[in-house]
């Protein structure tokens, strides 16, 4: 989704994410580690938090997001940042008015993805982008060959060139201390490297 969001026009990767809630939120007591954060470093794991920043305890999760205490400064450590992934989630509905499913429907349809495809909420109401999808085995399969062909289906491009490439390449280490995975082999856009050049969508409990 936010590579179609890219394509489109509607965001660059550069754009820095208070920037993009600032409309939402007071930005004013951000923390100014968060507030030099762009989409690119989310994609990348490479964030501000070490730990998520929301709970079962918290109502707002995408507000905690903006209001919580950065452990380091963004890009300068690979940790898994469950709560950046439910941001790009929230992104996607901020910018277009649609849940990230919803506004990749017609790629979708291209691409023969089921029609139940669909993501659970958090408490908030924003799609839990980061751990809540349900789909089927062919349809990851799908998603992953329309990245291994650029971006392409059938010759249609539905998501830019150069961002279907670095999604799977390993644009950053992630072996930097999170011990979250076995895996070490690099981190590309919400996708895991692996050896030899293969990457892997790795899930909720270590589903690969």
């Amino acid at each position: 989704a936010i590579g179609k969001l890219v394509g489109e026009g509607k965001l660059s990767l550069d754009d820095k994410i208070v920037n993009i809630f600032a409309d939402r939120f007071d930005m004013s007591e951000v923390h100014p580690w968060l507030k030099e954060q762009t989409v690119r470093h989310m994609l990348c794991m490479s964030t501000v938090y070490s730990k998520p920043t929301y709970s079962e305890k918290v109502d707002n999760w995408l507000e905690s997001y903006f209001y919580s205490n950065p452990s380091h400064p963004c890009g300068t450590l690979w940790f898994y940042d469950s709560s950046g992934s439910y941001v790009l989630g929230a992104v996607t509905k901020h910018i277009t008015g649609m849940d990230f499913i919803e506004y990749l429907r017609p790629e979708f349809d291209i691409m023969g993805v089921s029609k139940d495809i669909k993501c659970f909420n958090g408490p908030d109401g924003e799609a839990w982008a980061s751990s809540a999808v349900l789909a089927t085995t062919s349809d990851l399969g799908k998603i992953a060959y329309l990245l291994l062909n650029k971006g392409r289906w059938n010759g249609k491009q539905l998501i830019p060139e150069d961002y279907a490439i670095d999604a799977i390449s390993p644009l950053v280490r992630n072996d930097d201390g999170a011990k979250v995975s076995r895996f070490d082999c690099g981190y590309g856009y919400q996708v895991w490297g692996h050896a030899d050049g293969a990457f892997a969508f790795r899930g909720l409990g270590g589903q690969v």
